[in-house]
C-alpha cells in the first residue's frame, strides 16, 4: 500500500527515505548539542519537555519544504495548505512496559484549538475533513520494543471515538485496537489530526521534531510568534508560499484579519 492510500485509509504513514541521510545526521547532532547546552537539570524516568526548533534555521526550512512531505499534505489537506508551526519533543526512559491509555486524544469531533479565517469553515466543506497534519521527525528509532508514538486506525474517519480525551478513554479503547507505527531514525511519521493517538510507554530516550501543517483557511498559533521565527530562513518561492498566511495577511493578538489578500 502507498503512503498516500495507507494515510487515507489508516490516519497515518511511516515515510522512510525521504531525508538526505547527511541532513538527517546534522539535525540529530544539532538538536542533541542544543539540548545539552540548554538543560538545567537530569531527566527524570518519564519525564518530558518540548523545545524550540529555530536553532535549526535553513536545515528545518528544508524539512518544511521537502517535496515527499509536501505531496502527502497537498493531497490530505488541498492546495492552499501551509506549515502551521514545529515544536521538538524530548522523553526520557519509561520503563514501566505498559501501554499509556491515558494520554490518548482525538477522534474528528474534538475541539483541537482551530481559529477559521474568514469564511474557511464554508471553503472547507469542499475539501476533505482533514484540517491538520502532523509530520513527526524523528531523531531516534521508535516502534512496539522501544516505544514512540501509539494510535488506533481509522478513528480519523469518526466511529465509536467521535470525541476522544483522557477522560472517556479508559473506558472505551480496547487496548487490542492500539498500534504503535515503527521506524529508524530520519523516518517520518505523518498522522492526520483527528486520528485517535498518544504516546506509548518507552524505554531510552526518544527525541522529535513535530510540523504541523495546515489546509491555509485556518490556524494554530497567532502566525508571527509560531511562523515568524523562521520565514527569514525561507529563500526559494515555494518555501515562502508555504510559510505564509493563505488568506489572511495580518491578524491582530486574537487572531481576528486585519488585512486580507488572495491566496496564492
Amino acid at each position: 500500500m502507498s503512503n498516500l492510500k495507507e494515510i487515507e485509509e489508516n490516519g497515518f504513514t511511516v515515510l522512510s527515505g525521504a531525508l538526505d541521510g547527511g541532513l538527517v545526521d546534522e539535525i540529530v547532532n544539532k538538536t542533541k548539542s542544543n539540548l545539552e547546552q540548554n538543560s538545567s537539570k537530569k531527566w527524570l524516568a518519564g519525564q518530558e519537555a518540548k523545545f524550540s526548533c529555530e536553532f535549526l534555521g535553513e536545515d528545518l526550512i528544508n524539512i518544511i519544504s521537502n517535496e515527499n512531505i509536501v505531496k502527502v499534505c497537498k493531497r490530505m489537506l488541498g492546495p492552499h495548505m501551509r506549515f502551521d508551526h514545529a515544536f521538538g519533543y524530548k522523553m526520557s526512559g519509561d520503563a514501566t512496559g505498559e501501554l499509556a491509555t491515558k494520554n490518548l486524544h482525538g477522534g474528528v469531533n474534538s475541539n483541537f484549538g482551530m481559529n477559521f479565517y474568514r469564511d474557511g469553515m464554508s471553503l472547507e466543506k469542499n475539501l476533505a475533513r482533514t484540517f491538520r497534519l502532523n509530520v513527526s521527525l524523528a531523531l531516534t528509532d521508535f516502534g512496539p520494543s522501544i516505544g514512540g508514538a501509539q494510535a488506533i486506525s481509522g478513528t480519523h474517519k469518526g466511529g465509536n471515538l467521535n470525541k476522544c480525551g483522557q477522560n472517556c478513554v479508559p473506558k472505551k479503547v480496547n487496548i487490542k485496537e492500539i498500534v504503535i507505527p515503527e521506524g529508524k531514525t530520519g523516518d517520518l511519521l505523518i498522522f492526520v489530526d483527528s486520528l485517535v493517538h498518544g504516546s506509548s510507554a518507552h524505554s531510552g530516550e526518544r527525541i522529535s521534531l513535530y510540523l504541523m501543517y495546515t489546509s491555509g483557511f485556518c490556524c494554530f498559533h497567532p502566525w508571527k510568534e509560531a511562523v515568524g521565527p523562521y520565514f527569514k530562513y525561507a529563500k526559494s518561492q515555494t518555501e515562502k508560499k508555504l510559510l505564509s498566511p493563505a488568506f489572511v495577511a495580518e491578524t491582530d493578538e486574537n487572531l481576528q484579519a486585519l488585512s486580507w489578500r488572495e491566496s496564492i
